[in-house]
């Protein structure tokens, strides 16, 4: 489960993001987040308590439920913006995906995004299956490019 703390840090970057937009869209993405939020740390503790009450087609059937990230108004990457993908080893054995735009570093995501922990993508087909779902939604101007556990889950990627 998520610390209050970091909760009350989202909420409030939520906030801050939400404030520019019209106050009904704004509700709207705000109840999103929130109830995804929650969706995700009850299946995370589900997946690290073993408890099978959390089946795979109750979590499609609760995603078939949350909108989608949609592009967020007013903003854009600039025209010609190209981002490309790579892949590398850690030290400690695990795997790594970079994204860069226009030849430039942007993401160097070390650990699997979305999950609880320190915990490195087993191998480079997952890193790269990751990498590749976050680059699409860049190149779509989905911001943030957020990685949800049911996402990870359709992708094969192994986590704790």
């Amino acid at each position: 489960m998520y610390p209050l703390k970091l909760r009350f840090l989202v909420l409030i970057i939520l906030g801050i993001g939400l404030s520019c937009q019209a106050p009904d869209q704004a509700a709207e993405e705000a109840e999103a987040s929130s109830s995804e939020l929650k969706r995700d740390e009850e299946a995370q503790s589900a997946k690290s308590e073993g408890n099978s009450t959390a089946t795979s087609t109750d979590e499609a059937a609760q995603d078939s439920k949350v909108p989608q990230p949609k592009p967020r108004e007013g903003f854009q990457f600039a025209e010609g913006t190209n981002f490309s993908l790579e892949t590398q080893e850690n030290e400690e054995g695990g795997w790594a995906y970079i994204i860069k735009m226009n030849g430039k570093q942007m993401i160097n995501q070390k650990f699997i995004p979305g999950v609880q922990g320190k915990q490195a993508f087993t191998t480079e087909d997952e890193a790269r299956k990751v990498g590749e779902l976050v680059k699409s939604k860049l190149e779509n101007n989905i911001m943030p490019p957020a990685i949800r556990l049911s996402e990870l889950d359709s992708l094969g990627v192994t986590y704790k």
